[in-house]
């Protein structure tokens, strides 16, 4: 698993983040980096799978040489768990500022206060 950290980025604003307790498993949240479905919450992480499209690579030997053949694809089949077909990817209590309930909040449609 890898951090949510590599590539979410934070706006700097006061608008109405996520809390822990917010998280629940199967529900959809936004980041800056798209849309997450939530597979576990812990004591203080969240664990998710990045929704959408994404790019699928596949290596194999032809004739004695490896090739290496990319392709973006977006089964909804590998989102079934767990076990997950994609990588699930960890939110520690500082990346969850960086998560929106909708995608109007993390756009900054009718912003909130906390």
């Amino acid at each position: 698993m890898r951090s949510a950290r590599d590539g979410v980025t934070i706006r700097e604003r006061q608008i109405a983040t996520m809390e822990l307790s917010d998280f629940a498993i199967g529900e959809t949240f936004w980041t800056h980096v798209g849309a997450f479905r939530c597979t576990d919450v812990g004591t203080r992480v969240v664990v998710a799978v990045k929704l959408g499209p994404r790019e699928i690579g596949r290596a194999e030997k032809v004739d004695g040489e490896l090739r290496i053949t990319k392709r973006i694809d977006d089964d909804a089949s590998w989102l079934n768990g767990p076990p997950y077909a994609v990588e699930e990817v960890v939110f520690d209590e500082n990346e969850l500022l960086g998560c929106f309930r909708t995608e109007a909040e993390l756009l900054g449609e009718g912003e909130h206060e906390r």
